[in-house]
């Protein structure tokens, strides 16, 4: 072959989409093919003999031919050697690919013809066989090359873009940030290429803040708006939380007010919190205190806020309250409420429950913050927002006391039920449940008939810690009519949610309370049901007759037996699964069925079982028990380990909360540096 072999290396390549940069280098030379050009045959072998600087290219477009292997060992050479063929044929020779085998020439600078001809090769060939290029000549790991990556900073095929994004971060990474910042604003309506562009520039670290940031300011409203200015600001919450404790605490003190609310309205969303230290609530501190502009004390609460869902920082986060506290008779009230509904400090409680008293408007969040407080003082405002005008306040308050365990609510909460607020039924009832009651019986039997299956399967299960014979025998024909019925013909499922869960509890109730005629109904729909609501109506048959030995007993089989599974899965018990809430409900018969291995069984869950949700039951159920045995227990779980985010710290070291509401409710006083849901300092 000639150097005039056309092939498809020497197509024209349109290059109107090329960065400026790329788009000089691209018309230098004529397109020049570095494979086809040239060849000779000698018998059995054929030889290509390469210009120096194609060596590269030719790396590149062997990766693109499935026949052409590289061998990177053997010393430097150059050209490029072929391997042998299976025939003499020159004909046969002229017109095949031989096998080659490439050796690395020396490493040297490419000119600018060999620059623009892999361009041009580079560019004609389709998405897969780019990829294959591009990665080839990335594994070189020479230099020289940035003009051929800099045209690949244009891909469409995103494969390919992060092998020259890969490129970029070894070899000048500040020439190819702008261009990936234009690239960005082309295709941001792309939401999926923008992403894998906003994860590509946020690889670059502490050098894209700078150019996102002036992007941010100096391009018009119009050319951000289709989603680009999104696009920058994730870029910039990413680099700027990836880039360690100096470069955030440096970007927190000096950012303008516009870019510290950017900031913090991405990085809400962001799951991973960045490690901080004292120094970086001092910024916030100082920043709160120092600025006036509306963005910047935003900014900054909401980053305190995101900031406090750090399970290793109370104590450091509460440096940072007064200067929050100072906002709270200021236009950004509503903002340093929820910071401070994150931070958890008690020395607001008495603030924040002023709040609630007199402003209607901020009662809503002055809630939220009482309630994660842990502040028993304060409790009674959020007694008293259960007979709030507002529905949605009487929701929110019975939803904040369902999470923690307030005594004094129980009266209201009935009154809330009796009412027929339908709003804050669940969370009602699910606080009455934890509560244990022993007044809510009647209305909870009341509204089991007019509520929704959800409902009533919350109502069953609060039920189930009062229950008694007579209503183990009415909820057998309440099933037969309510649930199986329906059942029968479609209309209610047993085998998913929510039929299923009042079935279960329904079933325990009968187990539990309805004797011998309440086993021979188990007995009889275990053999009649068959799939999901079968095997429940066994497995809690079973576990009937395993309580007949006792509730520590069964307790300890079911829960710290050998047979112990996943949470979410259930338990494999004597060969059959028990429900996970069949199991949870065991706790609930605490303390009407103790017996008196019942306390040490609580307590050795307390503190062995694996599983987080087993020992909050058995928290609550020692809350239940009021025995002063169990103090020991109870401090000692003021250290369990486990942390679950969330939108309240109320849902933080929840074994610690129920474990110090035990305490306090047996009249020990519980240290606020011992359970660390609660601030490290007290009013």
């Amino acid at each position: 072959m000639d150097e005039g072999h056309s092939c498809l290396a020497a197509r024209e390549v349109p290059v109107a989409a090329f960065s400026r940069a790329a788009r000089r280098a691209a018309h230098i030379v004529p397109p020049v093919c570095p494979v086809c050009s040239p060849w000779t045959g000698r018998g059995t072998r054929a030889v290509v003999r390469l210009r120096p600087g194609f060596v590269a290219l030719a790396f590149a477009a062997a990766a693109c031919a499935p026949d052409v292997s590289v061998d990177r060992s053997g010393p430097p050479g150059p050209g490029i050697e072929a391997g042998e063929t299976a025939t003499d044929d020159p004909d046969v020779l002229a017109t095949s690919r031989p096998e080659l085998v490439l050796k690395p020439a020396r490493a040297s600078i490419p000119s600018e013809e060999d620059v623009s001809a892999l361009i041009r090769h580079i560019a004609s060939l389709e998405p897969a066989s780019r990829h294959r290029a591009y990665q080839a000549l990335l594994e070189r790991g020479e230099r020289g090359y940035d003009e051929v990556f800099l045209v690949g900073l244009n891909e469409d095929d995103i494969r390919s873009l992060e092998v020259v994004v890969a490129y970029f971060r070894d070899h000048h990474p500040d020439r190819a940030i702008e261009p990936l910042i234009d690239l960005l604003m082309y295709v941001q309506g792309d939401r999926d290429m923008r992403d894998r562009i906003v994860e590509a520039l946020q690889g670059f670290g502490a050098a894209v803040i700078a150019p996102v940031v002036s992007r941010l300011e100096n391009e018009p409203a119009s050319h951000l708006a289709g989603g680009a200015r999104q696009g920058l600001e994730e870029v910039l919450a990413g680099a700027v939380d990836g880039c360690g404790k100096e470069v955030l605490d440096r970007f927190l003190d000096r950012a303008r007010p516009e870019w510290l609310l950017a900031y913090a309205k991405v990085g809400a969303a962001r799951k991973a919190v960045p490690p901080v230290d004292a120094e970086t609530f001092r910024v916030l501190a100082r920043r709160l205190e120092r600025d006036s502009d509306a963005r910047a004390v935003e900014g900054a609460l909401r980053i305190v806020a995101r900031l406090a869902r750090r399970p290793d920082l109370p104590r450091t986060v509460s440096r940072v309250v007064p200067a929050v506290a100072r906002h709270l008779d200021g236009a950004s009230r509503r903002w340093a409420l929820y910071a401070l509904a994150m931070v958890a400090d008690a020395r607001v409680s008495r603030k924040c429950a002023d709040l609630a008293a007199r402003s209607p408007r901020d009662r809503f969040w002055a809630l939220q913050v009482l309630a994660t407080t842990g502040d028993s003082r304060r409790m009674g405002a959020l007694v008293r927002a259960l007979d709030d005008p507002a529905a949605d306040i009487r929701a929110e308050a019975a939803f904040l006391v369902s999470l923690d365990l307030v005594p004094g609510a129980a009266p209201a909460l009935r009154r809330l039920l009796r009412d027929g607020d339908g709003a804050a039924d669940r969370s009602a009832v699910a606080a009455l449940g934890r509560l244990r009651d022993p007044g809510a019986r009647p209305i909870l039997e009341a509204l089991l008939e007019r509520s929704s299956l959800e409902v009533q399967a919350d109502i069953l299960r609060a039920l189930l810690a009062r229950g008694d014979a007579e209503l183990a025998a009415s909820l057998q024909g309440w099933m037969d009519i309510t649930l199986l019925a329906p059942a029968r013909v479609g209309t209610v499922s047993l085998e998913a949610r929510p039929g299923r869960d009042a079935f279960l509890y329904a079933l325990l109730h009968v187990a539990v309370d309805g004797g011998e005629g309440g086993r021979a109904y188990l007995s009889r729909l275990a053999g009649e049901l068959g799939g999901e609501a079968g095997r429940m109506a066994a497995a809690v048959l079973e576990l009937s007759r395993w309580l007949g030995q006792g509730l520590g007993t069964t307790l300890e089989r079911v829960v710290l037996g050998e047979t112990i599974g996943r949470e979410e899965a259930g338990v494999q018990w004597r060969g059959r699964e028990l429900p996970l809430g069949a199991r949870e409900s065991l706790f609930l018969l605490c303390p009407r069925r103790a017996d008196a291995r019942t306390r040490e069984v609580l307590e050795a869950i307390l503190l062995r079982a694996p599983g987080y949700r087993d020992r909050l039951l058995a928290a609550e159920a020692l809350y239940a028990l009021e025995d002063p045995a169990s103090i020991p227990a109870l401090r000692r779980a003021l250290g369990d380990p486990y942390f679950r985010d969330g939108p309240y710290p109320l849902y933080r070291f929840p074994v610690r909360r129920a474990a110090a509401r035990g305490l306090e409710k047996l009249g020990v006083r519980v240290s606020r540096h011992a359970d660390r849901t609660y601030s490290a300092y007290s009013p």
